[in-house]
């Protein structure tokens, strides 16, 4: 901004904002120099400049910001990093486990898709204070392999997704003579092993 003014005169000198920076003051130059007031201002042009004016520079500091990382699994774990604004930083990587679940990445809500990868390098998450992100996690997937011994037919779901559960014990059936299927009368159930003890 410009500022007009009679000399000798006292004016206050305009306060100025920027996203992610704190204001500083006005210096006489751009790098360290003399922090200027409206105190100060009559002195600025006494026999220094042929044209009456001076030019005033704006120091700023870069806003410190937090970054909080939510294990999002109901157990509330939080772990922290500090970042500068306009300076890129890598995320922390990522330390949470779940049992059953794949990591995917960050969320910037708790039920969101995932927007940063592990350990990303990322720049201006917020402009001050701090920024929470949470886990997203996936549920892992099974093949499920039936061994029938008796070779009879088996109708059962081939996956199985960790947490979602099955619908009743899987069974085995047969096929009658008409073709229908029967559901196979001497089943005890699932073992992992061959053998079992009753």
């Amino acid at each position: 901004p410009e500022l007009y003014a009679d000399y000798g005169a006292s004016i206050a000198l305009p306060r100025i904002s920027r996203t992610g920076y704190t204001f500083l003051g006005w210096y006489d130059a751009s790098s360290g120099g003399t922090q200027i007031t409206w105190m100060t201002m009559p002195d600025l042009s006494e026999g220094e400049q042929s044209n009456g004016s001076d030019m005033l520079y704006a120091h700023w500091d870069a806003n410190r910001y937090t970054v909080y990382y939510k294990s999002n699994d109901g157990a509330d774990i939080t772990y922290t990093s500090s970042h500068i604004y306009d300076v890129s930083k890598n995320l922390r990587v990522n330390t949470f486990t779940r049992y059953g679940y794949y990591f995917q990445g960050w969320a910037t809500t708790s039920t969101g898709s995932a927007l940063y990868a592990d350990g990303q390098s990322v720049l201006n998450l917020t402009a001050s204070g701090s920024q929470t992100l949470y886990a997203v996690w996936k549920a892992k997937s099974y093949s499920i392999v039936y061994k029938n011994l008796t070779k009879e037919m088996i109708v059962n779901p081939s996956t199985y997704t960790y947490g979602e559960g099955l619908a009743g014990m899987p069974k085995i059936f047969t096929v009658d003579p008409r073709g229908r299927l029967q559901e196979f009368e001497n089943f005890y159930g699932w073992y992992d092993s061959t053998t079992w003890a009753n």
